[in-house]
């Protein structure tokens, strides 16, 4: 059963506050599908918008449903963040709703990506509980405007859990409830901590149907990194009733370690090689003391205007904003922009290109790293 749904819904902002109908924006995605948090912490999830005629500006309802209290928060972290005000929503005032259902309004801003609308909103809870999340594109003051889901209304979907800190979320053994097991969700995917500190994460195991499974045995391996050495195939416990089970290892080099990044592999069993369900997760240690640790970039690129962002640090590859620049007499013009991917990688597309170009990574603060900027070499184009 589900037990909570976002529900959102857009208006075109434009010069003349023109309504944006459903068909000018082609899709909307929620982001991550799945998220795990301990109670308490405010979690964020990015709503995208893209495809059609008009995804950005975007006036979104927010509906959260769930059995627990809930409430919205202010983001730490991600793109655009907003603190949804409950008042401009149908299910309550606020701030903190006991029955577990809180609706209100944002609006998206653009995107570094060209093209789409986006913000990132926040929802947390006092209490251990589980919300299931819509987001769906509405069309204001058509015939379907009803703060519901309706046929041909773009759709996506999330889940949220909220689950008590240390292992208090972990089960006890299931005699066949690993070998139930058909998929393994690992969060978060891509972290950051001081060096020398201990790295908190979750992993839940579900069967037929996305059913959560409970009692399952789940282990990790940290398989590349600072600390593959050190941390090999280590058990996380069993998974609780919500199919949760919370893991933990320390870096284990010590506060004087350099900066790196851990592969994380997640998996259901004890054998890392014979498991048929495993999933992969990145964790950052910065420099000692954990402050804003400054780590260099580069960036490559290619005639097609591609390249890829390399840094000794994972995060400061992926999601950094890249311009691409064409040479000319006093200030060169950016010409074309685009967001590195999980490896780094990027790619900007300019046809009947001529002349010099080059692209650049914008420095970027995340978390306790501070990703520093670089410029590729110059290309011609004829």
């Amino acid at each position: 059963m589900r037990l909570a749904s976002l529900i959102l819904g857009t208006l075109m902002v434009g010069s003349l506050a023109t309504p944006a109908l459903a068909s000018h924006v082609g899709t909307v995605e929620v982001t991550p599908p799945l998220g795990i948090e301990t109670v308490g912490i405010c979690s964020p999830f990015l709503v995208t918008t893209s495809g059609g005629s008009d995804p950005i500006g975007a006036v979104v309802d927010v509906e959260v449903r769930g059995v627990t209290p809930v409430e919205f928060c202010l983001p730490a972290v991600g793109l655009n963040p907003v603190l949804i005000d409950p008042a401009t929503g149908d299910l309550g005032n606020g701030p903190v709703e006991i029955d577990g259902t809180i609706g209100g309004e944002a609006t998206t801003a653009a995107s570094a990506v060209i093209g789409q609308g986006e913000f990132t909103f926040g929802i947390s809870s006092p209490s251990v509980g589980s919300y299931d999340i819509d987001v769906f594109v509405e069309e204001p003051g058509g015939p379907d405007d009803n703060d519901d889901p309706d046929a041909g209304e773009p759709i996506d979907t999330a889940t949220q859990f909220f689950v008590l800190p240390n292992g208090g979320s972990n089960g006890v053994k299931v005699p066949g409830a690993t070998e139930l097991v058909m998929s393994l969700d690992c969060v978060p995917e891509d972290a950051t901590n001081p060096s020398g500190s201990a790295h908190d994460f979750f992993c839940r195991a579900t069967g037929v149907a996305g059913a959560a499974i409970a009692g399952a045995e789940v282990s990790f391996n940290v398989t590349d990194g600072p600390n593959a050495a050190e941390v090999s195939a280590t058990q996380c416990g069993y998974t609780a009733a919500t199919g949760i089970v919370s893991c933990s290892y320390t870096d284990a080099t010590g506060s004087d370690s350099p900066a790196g990044t851990d592969t994380i592999v997640g998996f259901t069993g004890s054998d890392q090689l014979t498991s048929v369900n495993q999933d992969t997760i990145l964790a950052t240690f910065s420099a000692a003391g954990g402050g804003a640790n400054k780590v260099a970039s580069t960036i490559t690129i290619a005639r097609r205007f591609k390249g890829r962002v390399k840094s000794a640090v994972g995060k400061c590859e992926r999601r950094r904003k890249v311009v691409l620049k064409k040479v000319r007499k006093g200030r060169d013009k950016t010409v074309g922009r685009d967001r590195s991917n999980r490896s780094g990688r990027y790619r900007i597309h300019k046809s009947d290109a001529k002349g010099r170009y080059y692209t650049k990574v914008k420095k970027a603060r995340k978390s306790s790293v501070v990703c520093l900027s670089d410029k590729s070499k110059t290309v011609r184009r004829s």
